[in-house]
């Protein structure tokens, strides 16, 4: 869709167009106004915490560890989910981050692991 907004005189109509390389062309529908933004929180809140259990059963559990791109190549998410799905996890205490720099390296190797929890938190469920 195309709008446009003028400042000294009448606002046109807002008209469907499609690009149709190289050239853009007035479609023949009505203009359909898609809104940018973020999806519903309730629904990224429930899609983040299903993904974040995929990607927790791919940890496994301490002393074992994956590392951060092993872990990353097998979903299909984006950097930013990566990480904000890591740091919910982080932040839950069911993973921990641990840093390991190649000799010879400048950017360290990051690996995760399962926190396993301990004998008194067992009952609860808590990590």
């Amino acid at each position: 869709m195309l709008e446009c907004v003028t400042r000294s005189f009448k606002s046109p109509e807002p008209i469907s167009i499609k690009f149709d390389w190289p050239l853009w062309y007035e479609a023949n529908k009505d203009p359909e106004l898609k809104r940018s933004g973020r999806q519903d929180k309730d629904a990224q809140a429930k899609a983040d915490k299903l993904d974040s259990m995929a990607m927790l059963e791919k940890i496994p559990r301490m002393p074992g560890s994956i590392q951060q791109n092993k872990l990353f190549e097998q979903f299909d998410f984006g950097v930013g989910k990566s990480g904000r799905l890591i740091g919910k996890l982080v932040r839950a205490g069911q993973i921990k981050i641990r840093r390991k720099i190649k000799k010879g390296g400048k950017r360290p190797l990051v690996f995760y692991s399962q926190v396993v929890p301990d004998s008194t938190n067992e009952k609860t469920g808590d990590f």
